[in-house]
């Protein structure tokens, strides 16, 4: 299966700014910071981001634009990318881990950037975005070895996310620093996405959608039914098996939902592993399937569904706006307040830069088998890429020996 780009083709997106003029992003399946000017339609590539290797991918899980710098804060990077947009110069601020911060939201309040990695323990970061410096504030949950959902609900000075594989809520205050742990009590283990309707928050977990009320903490089980088709997508060793209804058989906590969203009256739940984006009618519980422009299933679309996603959230809430992207045609969407997807969809082509050439395109078929790629490409990734020699090979194996003998030719 190859996933790799053609050398003119639709650049797939992960973290996302828009303003009224451009769309910056940063790639997510190489190294590289892009921006798309809206005006003329056409797609620039900026630069790619220091420190990364060039064939890295989903480098970074969310963009915040701050004056006239772009904040790029890391998903399997261990940097903090800053590109300002003046002196037209990418700077690059360790965050001094040895593991992936797979950040997927954050938080900007009072001239700092707040975000929680899922690491081995659950962190707070937060970076000032004058002076660049980082601090960290551990979250101490006992044993907890999970991770926290994509969705964080700010309230006033607090805000609150998810835990993915027990049944808690955390209050963060951004003004004192504190924390305390609100444990919801409600069958199932752990929430793929929390979201709030202005007095409760609304959880999904791997069964069902219900209201907390953190007040008087009562939880109240509040959907109707999944429309029907709705099923999840997963993986069975090497084939790709679609199951129906909410619960995936095969890993009974996972969960199918990852970002959500209240929209006037509505719960809008969008899909980790499942075929479909919902809304949800809050006074009613009834569900609706929500479909994308065009969107159709191939082998390509279910097996990226088995690895991210069907529709991949990009962007999170900006102003009165939700970004996100479809895994199957790359197309970017704007979900506007008045809960209408805009058909007016971007969709960034682009020309690869050359210096992607043996770094990304020509890359991939090391890692997988790929259809599209000759003998000859795959020499000359062996004879041109340097940091080849840095890899720790067995000696003794078959494939070692036939790098070595092309190396001495």
């Amino acid at each position: 299966m190859d996933i790799f780009l053609d050398s003119k083709s639709v650049l797939s997106t992960e973290a996302v700014w828009f303003d009224n003029l451009n769309i910056w992003f940063s790639s997510m399946l190489f190294n590289g910071l892009y921006k798309y000017d809206i005006s003329t339609q056409k797609t620039h590539f900026i630069g790619s981001f220091p420190k990364e290797k060039r064939n890295e991918w989903r480098l970074h899980g969310k963009a915040l634009k701050i004056d006239h710098e772009i904040f790029f804060l890391p998903n399997r990077s261990k940097y903090i990318h800053v590109y300002d947009i003046e002196r037209h110069q990418i700077y690059s601020y360790d965050m001094k881990t040895k593991e992936r911060i797979n950040c997927k939201n954050a938080i900007y309040y009072k001239g700092c950037i707040y975000f929680v990695g899922n690491d081995s323990e659950i962190t707070l970061y937060e970076m000032n975005a004058k002076t660049k410096k980082i601090k960290k504030y551990p979250i101490n949950i006992k044993d907890y070895k999970g991770q926290i959902c994509a969705d964080y609900i700010v309230i006033d000075t607090k805000f609150y996310f998810a835990c993915n594989s027990e049944n808690i809520v955390i209050e963060y205050n951004m003004d004192s620093n504190t924390y305390c742990l609100h444990r919801v009590f409600k069958g199932g283990k752990g929430f793929g996405t929390i979201a709030y309707d202005g007095n409760s928050f609304l959880l999904s977990d791997s069964e069902s959608v219900f209201r907390w009320n953190k007040d008087t903490d009562i939880v109240q089980e509040i959907y109707d039914d999944f429309p029907i088709g709705y099923g999840m997508t997963v993986k069975d060793g090497d084939a790709v098996v679609s199951c129906t209804g909410f619960t995936n058989k095969y890993n009974r906590n996972e969960k199918p939902f990852w970002f959500s969203a209240v929209i006037a009256d509505y719960l809008w739940l969008f899909p980790f592993r499942t075929n479909m984006i919902i809304k949800m009618n809050l006074s009613n519980g009834k569900m609706f399937e929500v479909p994308l422009l065009d969107e159709k299933e191939n082998d390509i679309s279910l097996f990226m569904k088995t690895r991210m996603t069907h529709c991949h959230y990009v962007g999170g809430r900006q102003g009165e706006r939700i970004l996100l992207s479809s895994t199957k045609t790359r197309r970017m969407y704007v979900l506007e307040n008045d809960g209408c997807i805009n058909t007016d969809y971007f969709s960034f082509l682009a020309e690869e830069p050359k210096n992607f050439e043996i770094y990304y395109c020509n890359d991939v078929p090391i890692f997988t088998e790929s259809k599209k790629e000759n003998l000859k490409k795959f020499i000359d990734i062996i004879m041109s890429d340097n940091r080849l020699e840095g890899k720790n090979y067995n000696i003794n194996s078959i494939g070692n020996n036939i790098f070595r003998f092309m190396r001495s030719i």
